[in-house]
């Protein structure tokens, strides 16, 4: 039995490329593929709510399955929050 999955981590965590989201769920979808994207590096971080690349390019209707963790992300999106305010000079 054939599988057309597309598995996929839209942040490069070595380079911190991010991926053309939108055109590999359209690929995927094309050939009758499901998409599994794993938001690890990008919950928290991205989007309107922080779920992921998926929200910030508005293509969540276009994925099937959605994986992530809060350990990777929050913990760096705290450390960015608490960077942006020492660099403003605000207390934290």
């Amino acid at each position: 039995c054939a599988s057309n999955q597309l598995l996929n981590c839209p942040i490069s965590c070595d380079l911190g490329g991010i991926c053309p989201l939108e055109e590999l769920c359209d690929v995927t979808h094309k050939y009758g593929g499901i998409t599994f994207v794993d938001e690890v590096h990008a919950v928290g971080l991205y989007g309107a709510h922080g779920a992921g690349i998926g929200e910030r390019d508005g293509v969540m209707h276009k994925i099937d399955i959605i994986s992530g963790t809060l350990g990777e992300s929050v913990s760096q999106s705290c450390l960015a929050h608490r960077l942006r305010l020492v660099f403003e000079g605000k207390k934290m």
